[in-house]
């Protein structure tokens, strides 16, 4: 075989020829044999020869080789990123046992200072009991009845002045005195007063070592009566804050003395003998003072201090477990990276992970990490679906009322930080019921209750008072203070025809109610979708299907109201409001039964209309030869800043031929406020169309003289409920004084005011004039 393959292509040619001469085996075994090898020398040179001529088949040669090195630099960026996760992961757990450790001192600070003042509670009650009259005290008396027990106090002393026990909560054979201890002779001082907190003492009476809480007795003419004692155990002072789930397993937390002296014992199973041999605490720390994470804090009111310490080798056994985990995990990993099957691995973890972010994306509000309105709606869905009866299932509206002031006021990444604060207080407040953010600054929360047969009202409440106490705490962003409020509605699945877009509606209602009463309180107000709801929504949707169709049908009206001079009493022009007519004849104007605004399409309608009626009146009255008028109509705040008013008196003067100085419109001063620089854009736009502007609902506060300098409002609007009472006179003067102008909507303010030719009065009647009546009422007044 290997002289065959030494033989050049030629020789194997002639080879292949004699071997088919030969017998009929050996023949056919030579040729096979013969033909592969020719056909391996074929393909090699073939091979050599296309990488020569063909550098793209050489670098596909070499990709071969490249892909080890490939996989060596993939496997080190792994486990780079992999070392610098963990390295990330122990700083992490170091930070959060540090806030864990400050939180249990936080909350162990509460708990002692609660402690010691239901302590001193008992022993002022004792001490003003005894002062008042010693023979009535019993303190047998007072803990059957209740007032202290064991549990509040492990025993309530009365020593007389010569430091012999004379009551005791724990019976005693008598005879003991306690002369010698510092927290009976420091109140022979006459200095010392309030409550002594002495260092832990072996008790006479209990045999066991207690934390002595003593106030001073006295007789009625101050003489020392001897003292009051309250015993406490030392574990009492930290129960709860010991056990292992809190601390881990070589954590501590005491309460000292300001001097360093240790009151607080979380040792159960050791004598106090013990204790006394030891003078420790029975679990001492096992670890060294770099090793422990400390929190310590100030008692209020009390020489008293906390101190919690976390074990960091307990804080950190989690990492080390995950970090071995995380350890193996990329050395089985790599493993499979170079027998090439991670690849596969790879793009299916790729593959799934895409399919989750992309659920989550659909269902997450990438803002707050809360669910969003996809999110909600589904979840919602699930809940109806579960529901096999009524009354299990509430959804909560929540708007947050002054969102803009912070955007305004700071930015709107601020604004984003605000979502984002609440967004974490709602979702660790109200857990573990469903929270979502359903647009903008609107939060719904969909409440179960925790008992499946139960009905989900109380739940509900929980949940309102959570929100409650959670806008009660004020926000700080950039070192400013934000006191949030909030409005809040409820709907409870109480019909088995709602469906959820009923459910949200009738919250959004209820919300919207809410909202209407913070605005007067400017507190986080709650509203449930009751009855009256229901029906004043279908009031509401009557009176919109009455004024649409008045508005298709030319039936609406202008309501008139005298304006009078307060000196001459004369008529010196009107207040309009768009109106429609009842049954009974009188007008109704349109905003007393109807919210105007553009969620029903009828902001700009309505004040189109209402100012091209008021040109169309003066047009006739002035055809009909009346002297000059001025009409005037308020703007609510929707009307001023979201209809161009500018835009439609302009093309009005092109229609209609009448003075600019007799049109009148009435801006809100709120407008000014919440929206100023959009509010003073829209007033010097209307201002250079020659209109006369006043400044309605004129509070008289220091903000709205503002609003009046510098600015193209020549008069005010002065309501009852704008202004108070002991400003008013002053409000009046100043505004007069200017030369601006002023108009009372009550015909009991002018008597608080001295009459004057800039001062009028609107009149209000109970049956609105219609056009007629105030052209007639003006022929009245022009008549001799």
């Amino acid at each position: 075989m290997a002289a065959v393959q030494g033989l050049s292509p030629a020789a194997l040619t002639r080879f292949l020829a004699r071997a088919r001469k030969t017998p009929l085996c050996g023949g056919a075994l030579l040729t096979r044999i013969a033909r592969r090898i020719l056909y391996n020398r074929q393909s090699l040179y073939r091979t050599i020869g296309d990488m020569s001529k063909n550098p793209s088949a050489k670098r596909q040669f070499r990709s071969v080789i490249l892909i080890p090195a490939v996989g060596v630099l993939v496997l080190a960026v792994v486990w780079i990123g992999v070392l610098t996760r963990l390295s990330t992961e122990r700083v992490e757990v170091l930070q959060a046992a540090q806030a864990k450790a400050d939180v249990l001192a936080d909350a162990l600070v509460q708990h002692t200072e609660t402690t010691i003042h239901d302590v001193d509670v008992i022993a002022l009650v004792v001490k003003l009991q005894f002062e008042k009259d010693p023979a009535s005290v019993n303190l047998k008396t007072l803990q059957d009845v209740g007032f202290f027990t064991r549990e509040t106090a492990a025993q309530v002393s009365i020593v007389d002045p010569a430091g012999r026990i004379l009551q005791s909560t724990i019976p005693y054979a008598g005879g003991v005195y306690i002369t010698d201890r510092k927290h009976f002779a420091v109140h022979r001082n006459t200095d010392v007063h309030g409550l002594y907190i002495s260092k832990p003492v072996l008790g006479r009476v209990s045999g066991r070592w207690t934390v002595q809480l003593t106030r001073r007795l006295e007789t009625k003419d101050g003489k020392f009566a001897g003292v009051v004692v309250v015993s406490e155990d030392r574990g009492y002072l930290t129960r709860g804050f010991t056990d292992v789930a809190a601390l881990g397993e070589n954590g501590s937390a005491a309460v000292f003395l300001q001097d360093g002296s240790k009151l607080s014992d979380d040792g159960t199973e050791e004598t106090a003998t013990d204790k006394q041999a030891k003078g420790r605490d029975s679990r001492e720390p096992a670890w060294k003072p770099a090793d422990q994470i400390t929190a310590q804090r100030t008692v209020p009111g009390y020489p008293l201090h906390v101190e919690v310490s976390l074990c960091r080798s307990d804080a950190l056994t989690p990492y080390n477990n995950m970090k071995s985990v995380y350890l193996t995990s990329t050395a089985l990993l790599s493993f499979l990276f170079a027998i090439f099957v991670i690849a596969i691995s790879v793009l299916v973890h790729r593959l799934f992970k895409s399919r989750d972010r992309l659920r989550l994306l659909s269902e997450t509000d990438t803002l707050t990490d809360l669910w969003n309105r996809h999110g909600l709606l589904a979840r919602l869905n699930e809940e109806m679906a579960r529901q096999s009866r009524l009354n299990r299932l509430a959804v909560v509206y929540i708007d947050l009322g002054n969102l803009k002031q912070v955007n305004d006021s700071l930015g709107h990444e601020a604004g984003d930080q605000l979502l984002k604060k609440i967004s974490m207080r709602l979702r660790q407040g109200l857990s573990p019921h469903t929270v979502g953010r359903f647009g903008g600054d609107e939060f719904l929360v969909i409440v179960t209750p925790e008992d499946s047969d139960a009905d989900v009202y109380p739940a509900t409440h929980k949940v309102i008072d959570a929100i409650i106490a959670i806008f009660e705490t004020a926000v700080t962003l950039r070192g400013s203070v934000f006191d949030i409020q909030a409005s809040i509605g409820v709907s409870i699945h109480a019909c088995s025809d709602n469906s959820v877009s009923t459910l949200i509606r009738e919250a959004d209602e209820a919300m919207y109610a809410a909202k209407a009463q913070m605005a007067s309180t400017h507190k986080t107000i709650w509203r449930h979708y009751s009855n009256e709801m229901r029906v004043s929504r279908r009031r509401a949707v009557e009176n919109e299907q009455r004024v649409r169709s008045a508005l298709s049908d030319g039936s609406l009206q202008l309501a008139f109201y005298p304006v009078r001079e307060t000196h001459s009493k004369s008529v010196e022009g009107f207040r309009v409001e768009v109106a429609v007519q009842e049954e009974n004849g009188y007008l109704l104007p349109v905003k007393s039964s109807l919210s105007i605004n553009e969620e029903n399409g009828l902001l700009g309608p309505i004040t189109e209309f209402a100012l091209a009626q008021m040109c169309l009146t003066l047009s006739n009255w002035r055809e009909d030869g009346t002297e000059p008028t001025r009409l005037s109509y308020p703007l609510d705040k929707e009307q001023f800043l979201n209809v161009d008013c500018a835009f439609i008196v302009r093309e009005l003067m092109r229609r209609f031929e009448f003075m600019p100085h007799e049109f009148v419109l009435e801006i809100p001063e709120i407008a000014f406020s919440d929206e100023p620089v959009l509010a003073a854009e829209r007033a010097v736009a209307l201002a250079s169309t020659g209109v006369r502007l006043m400044l309605g609902t004129f509070s008289g506060a220091f903000g709205a003289f503002e609003i009046l300098k510098n600015s193209p409002i020549r008069g005010v609007v002065i309501a009852p409920q704008s202004c108070s009472a002991d400003i008013l006179a002053f409000a009046v003067g100043c505004v007069t004084h200017s030369g601006r102008t002023v108009m009372l909507e009550s015909e009991e303010l002018p008597a608080k005011v001295a009459p004057d030719s800039l001062v009028s009065v609107l009149e209000y009647f109970d049956a609105h004039l219609d056009a007629n009546a105030a052209f007639q009422l003006l022929r009245q007044v022009a008549s001799p």
